[in-house]
């Protein structure tokens, strides 16, 4: 459904999103793949310890993403 290139940065906890491409058949305002791409972030953000996030390149094509009240928290 989609491609990220993550990274994250353990001197300031800080999950970083440097790429997310959207594969063709899914669309950046589907309210429900914005919903689970947030769990999916919070899970991840979670397991690695992650206490922050930059999410530039989703919100950039997703903006259901971006409409979600709380972002990915």
């Amino acid at each position: 459904m989609a491609r990220a290139d993550l990274k994250f940065e353990r001197k300031t906890q800080v999950l970083h999103v440097l790429g997310f491409w959207l594969e063709e058949d899914v669309s950046g305002s589907d309210a429900g793949f914005a919903a689970a791409l947030a769990r999916g972030l919070r899970r991840l953000a979670d397991f690695v310890g992650a206490q922050d996030l930059s999410d530039a390149p989703v919100r950039a094509v997703c903006p259901a993403y971006v409409a979600m009240p709380g972002g990915w928290v």
